[in-house]
């Protein structure tokens, strides 16, 4: 028969097996219909059922279902057996498409990604929604995220996750009967280290951590199953080889000085994670590549994005520009200052608003990392207008114009915190009330203040203001600065139009002296921290 020749020999076994289970079924129903038979007559109904040929054919629908689990369940060797069977006769294959049981084991390989994404479809379609067993086989690691992409959506569902070949680990889930909450792809941490561990991954030295996947119950509201994974791979995946991802939080890094920045290659893997909350990338300062005029940045949308952490990296200005964030409540830029300018003149070099030089003129250590951040930032409130909360700068800096167009459009911002900046009296001066500016005719770039409009304050809903290493600020104009925006908010306090300083921290700043400390002391009492390194 085809059948023998195309399920291996395990499933012949089964097959031949199931005159057993006909001889179970038809002992007791002679039992139940006949109580009078001893066991001697029982003897002769087994006998004479082990001598009789019962074609496969003739057994009962719910016999046969029990064997294609039964074939299906664990077979490596042979992944696709339901498909086989259902390929049998036209009655297997409405037995096969209707069992949802049979389905249950899904055993993918990296041979053809495009293969495997149609088999898990299939397999995600007709197993409706029972559990399900996942076996994976790797002869790449770069492969894993692929391969796991069609299925990590139906987590919920898994029982267990089995991964052989270049990495080996196997996951173990509770089955939804055994914990009703439901099971969610909470965190996917991935660790790119580069081309150059391709060339020596075949060194007895050399290993690739295999993927770790922890559980934990949701502490505080006990509605999840939360999963958490781990993966280390040489690149990241390549956008025809994805489908769409559901995760909240998503953590980026770059392990290795030989991870070339690819700014196109990491917004397309980003197009695949459009529900992320969290968003952490890692990455070393390297002289970011020229765009290519023929392939040009998409922008992403990730609209239930929530918070943003870069650091260490210097494609900073082609991330913020292209992603699309309008629930953005936290941002945090980290390590991105640099000394050295780019060898290579990028996409930004001309054209876009704000890219002209700094015209207040203000010392830096790092103006194109400046330049780069503000322009960056820019870009990202202007298309995303994100109701920001929290923007903290861990030795991260931009141009003057640049915190003054941003301050001028970041009204919701209760949290602002800058260590090792760059930043003169002139940025700490814009916290003071302000009258309105317009240009000056014929001159666009120049401002004049119109004095004759009422006094107004940025950020207005600031609460927490952090200055920590600031080299270059004035104590002084710290002290004019919040003594102004201080009197300036009492007058409005019942209103609810600003809201009231309720913490201020100042240290390692070295012009900030301890008669500053006691200025602010009498304006701020309690709400101030702050430590003084000169006399």
């Amino acid at each position: 028969m085809p059948i023998r020749q195309s399920l291996s020999g395990r499933c012949r076994a089964i097959l031949r097996s199931s005159r057993k289970v006909l001889v179970f079924v038809k002992l007791n129903k002679e039992s139940k219909d006949h109580p009078e038979h001893n066991m001697s007559q029982r003897s002769v109904i087994v006998s004479h059922s082990y001598q009789s040929s019962v074609p496969v054919y003739r057994l009962p629908v719910e016999l046969l279902i029990f064997i294609f689990v039964l074939c299906t369940g664990g077979a490596d060797e042979v992944p696709r057996i339901p498909s086989t069977l259902s390929r049998v006769c036209r009655g297997w294959h409405e037995i096969v498409r209707s069992s949802p049981g049979v389905w249950q084991y899904i055993s993918l390989d990296d041979h053809s990604l495009s293969a495997s994404h149609c088999q898990a479809d299939i397999w995600l379609k007709f197993s409706q929604f029972q559990p399900l067993d996942v076996h994976i086989h790797l002869t790449d690691i770069d492969s894993l995220l692929p391969l796991l992409s069609p299925l990590l959506s139906h987590i919920y569902r898994w029982r267990r996750c089995t991964i052989t070949g270049k990495l080996e680990e196997q996951f173990l889930l509770p089955s939804p009967s055994q914990n009703p909450s439901r099971t969610v792809l909470d965190h996917l941490a991935i660790t790119v280290r580069g081309s150059l561990e391709e060339h020596v991954s075949t060194l007895p030295i050399f290993h690739v951590a295999s993927p770790s996947f922890t559980t934990g119950a949701d502490v505080v509201t006990s509605q999840a199953y939360k999963v958490s994974i781990r993966v280390d791979v040489l690149h990241l995946p390549i956008s025809q080889h994805m489908t769409t991802l559901h995760l909240r939080t998503l953590t980026i890094v770059e392990n290795d000085l030989d991870v070339v920045p690819d700014t196109l290659h990491l917004l397309n893997f980003l197009s695949f994670c459009p529900y992320i909350e969290v968003f952490h990338f890692i990455g070393f300062p390297h002289d970011p590549p020229t765009p290519s005029a023929r392939d040009p940045f998409p922008v992403v949308i990730l609209r239930k994005l929530r918070s943003l952490v870069l650091c260490c990296t210097s494609v900073m200005r082609a991330i913020l520009s292209h992603i699309d964030t309008p629930a953005l409540t936290e941002l945090s830029l980290e390590h991105l200052n640099s000394e050295f300018r780019p060898g290579r003149p990028g996409k930004y070099s001309l054209g876009e608003d704000g890219d002209s030089e700094d015209e207040a003129n203000d010392f830096s250590q790092s103006p194109w990392s400046d330049h780069a951040t503000g322009m960056g930032l820019r870009s990202l409130i202007k298309r995303s207008k994100p109701p920001l909360e929290i923007l903290q700068m861990d030795y991260a800096d931009m141009r003057t114009k640049d915190f003054l167009w941003c301050f001028d459009r970041l009204d919701n911002l209760q949290e602002f915190r800058i260590t090792a900046s760059d930043m003169s009296n002139r940025v700490i001066a814009m916290l003071a009330p302000c009258h309105d500016s317009i240009p000056l005719p014929r001159r666009k770039d120049k401002n004049r203040v119109q004095e004759d409009t009422p006094l107004r304050i940025r950020l207005p809903r600031l609460a927490l203001l952090e200055l920590c290493k600031c080299q270059r600020l004035p104590g002084d104009d710290i002290v004019n600065a919040l003594r102004e925006r201080v009197k300036y908010i009492n007058q409005f306090a019942d209103s609810g139009a600003c809201s009231i300083l309720s913490s201020v921290t100042v240290s390692g700043c070295p012009d900030f002296k301890p008669r500053h400390v006691m200025a602010l002391s009498e304006i701020l009492g309690a709400k101030l921290r702050a430590s003084a390194l000169h006399v």
